[in-house]
């Protein structure tokens, strides 16, 4: 697979031309659960205000959400939801995501940041969990952020503590892609569902995977 990019672009807009590349090729492809997931098409888009978020920020987003309506996606699109802001890009313009759930479950222990308290300042009407395992980079201009009343998607911030805990929990996502970090990004802009999958996306980078169509 060939990818072009200027010399001066540095690793993130390499990573964000990448995934462009391999979305344009294969619309979906089949999980470690044999389900089917559909690639997100990363772009910048443009014509749309875009956010000053900071890393711990908590918005509104509509996850999960197809960039696109392609062939054979249908069904109404999602209320938005309290997603969190994980890290945050300048050279792409663009966010990484986290998916946030009022939903108690077993699922994904370990992956996870649970918000009990100081839910006024971070702006939550119940305690939430935002599940790092599901995550998904996307444009600062992102059609997918919910404005409220004061034109902007935030609605709160973490506190000291818990960003703590971010920090920590993106370490650790990081270690489980053994410090491929190319691996890692270009996961997230297809639209991350399950960490066991990054072996899944490492073969479509290489071309060698079973996609389906």
């Amino acid at each position: 697979m060939t990818v072009f990019a200027s010399a001066s672009s540095n690793l993130q807009t390499q990573r964000f031309h990448l995934a462009r590349s391999i979305a344009s090729t294969w619309s979906s492809y089949t999980s470690s659960r044999g389900k089917t997931l559909h690639c997100r098409m990363p772009r910048r888009q443009n014509g749309l205000a875009r956010h000053d978020l900071i890393p711990g920020d908590i918005v509104s987003f509509r996850f999960p959400y197809l960039d696109e309506r392609e062939e054979g996606v249908s069904g109404p699109l999602p209320n938005a939801r309290p997603c969190l802001v994980a890290e945050v890009d300048p050279e792409t313009e663009s966010a990484l995501i986290v998916y946030g759930t009022s939903r108690w479950t077993r699922a994904n222990t370990g992956y996870e940041l649970r918000v009990n308290h100081d839910l006024n300042a971070c702006g939550l009407s119940r305690p939430t969990r935002f599940v790092f395992s599901r995550r998904v980079r996307v444009s600062l201009c992102d059609q997918r952020f919910e404005l409220l009343a004061h034109g902007m998607p935030v609605t709160g911030h973490l506190p000291k503590l818990l960003m703590a805990r971010m920090t920590w929990l993106l370490s650790l996502i990081s270690s489980k892609y053994d410090g491929d970090e190319e691996l890692r990004h270009v996961h997230e802009w297809l639209g991350a569902n399950e960490i066991k999958d990054r072996d899944i996306v490492g073969k479509l980078m290489r071309g060698n995977a079973h996609v389906v169509s």
